[in-house]
């Protein structure tokens, strides 16, 4: 789990509206690797990587076309 700037991160003691809407909470059913969530995102960078390459193949051969 991650927290930034735009997640309602404050201290304890000032979260408790924040708590109350979460209540109690349960314990997680199944373990959920990193190594999971690292693959993912590994597979979204070779994918854009290669809409980004495509891209660039496509500009370079409308460009040669109009000479």
């Amino acid at each position: 789990m991650k927290t930034s700037l735009c997640s309602r991160t404050k201290s304890l003691q000032l979260a408790e509206e924040d708590l109350a809407e979460l209540g109690n909470g349960k314990k997680p059913t199944e373990k959920v690797s990193d190594a999971a969530i690292e693959n993912n995102t590994n597979i979204l960078l070779v994918l854009l990587m290669a809409v980004t390459l495509g891209l660039l193949i496509w500009i370079y051969s409308r460009q040669r076309k109009k000479k």
